[in-house]
């Protein structure tokens, strides 16, 4: 086998762990998530799961970098698609029912971790902390983007909306026949109750 086959095959293998870790972490948590369970659903020996991540604490950190700059990329570039305003807000709405109806482990992970810090390794937080900063981060400029507007102090604006979407994820997970819709328009309008308060508050 020629090199660049083996670096695809390595590829296609790191990405089966990542995903069946992602899967299993929605489902179990941190502590649930075991070795045995991620190598018998990526279908690999346990050995090639230390070859590409050094160990279990390498692995949850990898995967939860992972699913957040997946969804990241995906709300950024709604956030930058030609249109009007209103266009762009619908957009980043879906991207939010997105994230709570057909991908809720991207989101539930980041929860799960923070309850578990104190029984889970240091690069584990590390990690779970760079993956909400960078959340939180992309929130706030994503909407900027959308609405076409500077907005004073992003990182609290990308934190409060980061907090309404895990009390819907909260929701969501009690009552999983709840109208998610409702709750994703209500988000809505509470983003723009904010964008309108902060640019009420920009010197003139």
């Amino acid at each position: 086998m020629k090199k660049g086959e083996l670096t695809e095959t390595g590829e296609r293998s790191r990405r089966r762990i990542l995903d069946a870790t992602i899967e299993l972490l929605g489902e179990r948590g941190l502590t649930g998530t075991s070795m045995n369970a991620v190598c018998e659903r990526a279908g690999v020996a346990k050995t090639g799961v230390y070859w590409h991540f050094d160990n279990k604490a390498g692995l949850l950190a990898a995967a939860i970098e992972d699913l957040t700059a997946a969804w990241i990329e995906e709300f950024s570039a709604a956030a930058l698609v030609d249109g009007s305003p209103g266009v762009r807000r619908r957009l980043m709405l879906e991207a939010f029912t997105e994230l709570l109806e057909r991908r809720p482990e991207r989101f539930r992970v980041l929860l799960v971790a923070v309850m578990e810090r104190r029984t889970v390794d240091p690069r584990i937080r590390d990690a779970v902390r760079r993956a909400t900063d960078a959340t939180i981060d992309a929130i706030a400029t994503g909407v900027g983007r959308t609405l076409g507007v500077d907005l004073p102090d992003p990182d609290l604006f990308g934190h409060t909306v980061l907090a309404l979407l895990e009390a819907a994820l909260r929701r969501r997970i009690m009552d999983p026949n709840c109208d998610l819709s409702r709750l994703v328009e209500d988000i809505g309008r509470m983003v723009d109750l904010m964008v309108q308060d902060r640019l009420a508050r920009l010197p003139s």
